[in-house]
């Protein structure tokens, strides 16, 4: 992650964007400067594509809002980053190479633990001494039958053991499933996306018909499993800048709940990002600062 006399590259769409790039490059911070409408975007080198990702979507944007202007600029950056481990990846169908950028968002899910220790973080020392406590933790989801079962109104079943349960669709079928007690997380095989049926007929399906005695009858149809991004310090999410790394920001541990958080969060990242702080939504108390001062934010009935 080494940027030292990098340049960054910023992508607008908007017209209203200009005046910007236009005080940018008064005050000579601009190496290019070249706007390209949406009736030339096919003729741009093919070769500089991908500065631009996608280009094909961004074209039909601008042909939905009817016309616009697409600009490319490079600004210099006000001061040096700290550089951290670069990453090379083998690429499919050409040679390795070296993948550099100004700004890093983890948000690799369960894995995001890996690749903040990829970063050096949590085999430093002082603020590099604190780990990134994210892994992946198999989590069950059983779709059961119940002839007899409750109709259309019935709530969201959360039983103080850990027990869960809601309808799915018209067809009398529910979905259900467990957090697991610490004792039966440590059983759990996490390497594999294996599903465990026992854990059904002896953690799930008692609990569901001393509830609803009519579950008595059910019939398990299908199952599935998955990772949560496990964050073992608290089971909240990490979120915000590394206060080491200040170009490293985290997105990651919501330990389950993570689909509420999903576009708030990216939002809050963003302006965190572009405009320095939180503007809508404050995230701070999400952040690593929790983890050095070893102060969890913990929270009852999590499933």
């Amino acid at each position: 992650m080494r940027i030292t006399d990098e340049k960054l590259l910023t992508v607008m769409i908007h017209r209203e964007l200009m005046a910007e790039l236009n005080e940018w490059k008064a005050k000579g911070e601009l190496d290019i400067y070249t706007d390209f409408r949406s009736d030339c975007i096919e003729k741009f080198d093919k070769n500089r594509r991908p500065l631009i990702g996608n280009i094909n979507l961004l074209e039909d944007r601008l042909d939905r809002k009817g016309g616009g202007v697409i600009i490319f600029a490079k600004k210099h950056l006000k001061r040096e980053i700290k550089s951290l481990a670069k990453v090379q990846p083998q690429m499919t169908d050409t040679s390795p190479r070296r993948i550099q950028a100004h700004v890093y968002v983890n948000a690799a899910g369960p894995w995001a633990g890996d690749v903040a220790r990829m970063a050096g973080i949590g085999s430093g020392s002082g603020l590099m001494s604190v780990p990134i406590p994210i892994v992946p933790r198999k989590r069950y989801v059983y779709v059961v039958h119940v002839p007899d079962g409750p109709g259309l109104d019935m709530p969201f079943l959360i039983d103080p053991s850990g027990v869960w349960c809601r309808r799915e669709g018209l067809g009398n079928l529910y979905i259900c499933g467990k957090s697991p007690t610490k004792d039966e997380d440590e059983m759990i095989d996490h390497d594999t996306l294996d599903v465990d049926y026992d854990y059904f007929d002896e953690k799930i399906w008692p609990i569901l018909a001393a509830r609803m005695p009519c579950f008595e009858k059910l019939r398990v149809k299908n199952a599935w499993a998955g990772w949560y991004d496990f964050n073992l310090f608290d089971q909240n999410p990490i979120i915000g800048r590394h206060f080491h790394h200040q170009n490293f920001f985290m997105s990651a541990g919501f330990s389950g709940h993570g689909l509420q958080h999903a576009l708030t969060v990216g939002r809050g990242i963003m302006q965190e990002i572009y405009d320095g702080g939180y503007i809508h939504i404050n995230y701070r108390k999400y952040g690593f600062e929790r983890l050095y001062e070893n102060r969890p934010l913990l929270e009852d009935n999590i499933i």
